[in-house]
């Protein structure tokens, strides 16, 4: 109740809105970089055209669609160099001011904002994990639940829903004619 009084004055509301603003945004800095949602979006946009799946179309034969060409070996010269975004190229060719070594290039008609470049940073900075995309992950069987009741189960799904309905405490309602 005392927190609804509080509300209620101007004062009261800001020093509210202050506490979630600090509180939201100690949460956010203790979050790492995503790569799913932050830096391959980013690769993508901005580096795939060039540096992709597309054989033809790729240049200096780097690939940043794929974990081994972003992180792997490349005789030396490290692309990106995993917690030191300071000796990685790709930090590098995104804060260059030389117009030769630039990326992406002028010419492409794009370019990086400081927050997407400060994202790729700070991913290299925090080790460079790498996540493969949703979609070339191996789809897993779940393990089918054991369930208490003897209710009618004909697949695997009636017995997801049955274990859910267990751990509710709810009962299954009867089976609908037909």
């Amino acid at each position: 109740m005392r927190m609804l009084e509080m509300l209620r004055t101007p004062r009261g509301a800001a020093r509210m809105g202050a506490a979630t603003m600090l509180f939201g945004a100690a949460l956010v800095a203790r979050a790492g970089v995503d790569f799913g949602l932050e830096v391959r979006p980013i690769l993508s946009d901005n580096c795939f055209a060039c540096h992709g799946p597309d054989e033809h179309q790729r240049k200096a034969k780097l690939r940043l669609d794929t974990k081994e060409g972003a992180l792997g070996d490349r005789g030396g010269f490290p692309v990106v160099v995993a917690g030191k975004p300071g000796e990685s190229e790709l930090i590098k060719r995104l804060t260059t001011t030389d117009e030769d070594d630039v990326m992406p290039p002028r010419s492409y008609g794009k370019s990086l904002t400081a927050a997407q470049v400060e994202t790729l940073r700070q991913w290299v900075a925090e080790g460079a994990s790498w996540e493969e995309h949703w979609a070339f992950k191996p789809i897993r069987q779940p393990a089918v639940p054991e369930v208490n009741t003897d209710a009618v189960r004909r697949n695997p799904i009636d017995h997801f829903i049955q274990a859910r309905l267990e751990r509710e405490q709810l009962g299954a309602s009867p089976e609908a004619s037909k």
